[in-house]
């Protein structure tokens, strides 16, 4: 599946940078809100992105479910606001290497691909 640069940046890059820096939020403070006609495309990316971070290790979660792999399920499975909004992730001592690494726990947002840091989520 090829993600788009800024689809990269909102729903990867992004949500690690918040994380390292502000832990404990939801999906929708990470990657910001459904907006009218997203649907189910940002439901799809955001379970991407939130399976791919967590399963490397880089985040995790607690709420209804403190397994992230439950956590995941539920959401995928429905999309209901207490799963949505109240399950709140925060970055694991290997995201935030990662995120210092790359200097992502700057509290400025990046708007760009951060170079080598895509090549470097690839590998693990």
């Amino acid at each position: 599946m090829n993600i788009s640069d800024a689809d990269f940046v909102r729903f990867y890059q992004g949500p690690l940078s918040s994380l390292a820096v502000e832990p404990d939020s939801s999906i929708e403070f990470l990657v910001g809100p459904l907006q009218k006609g997203e649907g189910e495309e940002w439901y799809e990316k955001s379970i991407a992105a939130l399976t791919r971070l967590g399963m490397s290790g880089l985040i995790s979660c607690y709420g209804p479910e403190d397994d992230i792999r439950l956590a995941l399920r539920e959401m995928y499975q429905g999309r209901e606001d207490r799963m949505w909004v109240g399950c709140l992730f925060s970055a694991t001592d290997s995201g935030e290497e990662l995120a210092k690494k790359f200097l992502l726990d700057d509290e400025v947002p990046y708007q760009r691909v951060v170079p080598g840091f895509r090549e470097e989520l690839g590998r693990i």
